[in-house]
């Protein structure tokens, strides 16, 4: 995938010494969450893909959407920390889509 474009859909170059990556930290705009929080912090409506779902639902997507998402530039390849399979599955296919 090209840098440029992983960049104009929101990633954030990194390089440093051999390491290139590109970040991605707009995971919940990827997944296709959406909320609104009270002052206090909690969540008081939530969506997914446009669609209400329950706050309960919505603690659960935030928290397995907590860790970070990251193509190497250098060997090609996604990684990811603290994300389970499906949700790295699902925001990639996502970014795959929003590159073409």
């Amino acid at each position: 995938m090209e840098t440029e474009k992983l960049i104009k859909i929101g990633g954030k170059e990194w390089v440093s010494g051999n390491l290139h990556r590109v970040y991605f930290n707009n995971l919940e705009d990827l997944y296709g969450f959406e909320h609104e929080n009270y002052k206090t912090g909690r969540l008081m409506k939530c969506k997914l893909d446009g669609e209400t779902i329950s706050n309960s639902r919505g603690y659960k997507i935030q928290s397995a959407l907590s860790g970070k998402l990251y193509y190497d530039v250098t060997t090609r390849k996604f990684g990811s920390q603290h994300l389970g399979e499906n949700v790295v599955e699902a925001l990639v296919k996502e970014i795959t889509r929003r590159v073409k």
